[in-house]
């Protein structure tokens, strides 16, 4: 499993939510798209924000099985997301 910085982390988001382009998101490494959407959803380190962080992990679950697992339990546990 590939080891991502902090600092990785921000120049990510700072890419991803810096511009106007939603490509750069499905660009990334979804290892990467994994860790800051968890971040966001949990607000760990971060500000909370649940749509920006559902939609990175939604991203990176279409690449990344361990992120699609991270997705699919928190459907599961209805736990830091929003009921429907």
């Amino acid at each position: 499993m590939k080891s991502t910085s902090f600092m990785g982390l921000l120049l990510t988001a700072n890419l991803i939510f810096g511009s106007n382009s939603p490509t750069l998101a499905k660009d990334a490494d979804p290892a990467t798209l994994k860790k800051l959407g968890t971040a966001l959803i949990k607000g760990d380190g971060v500000v909370k924000n649940l749509p920006q962080g559902l939609q990175l992990l939604e991203t990176a679950a279409q690449k990344d099985i361990s992120a699609k697992v991270t997705l699919g339990n928190m459907f599961l546990t209805g736990g830091d997301v929003p009921k429907d």
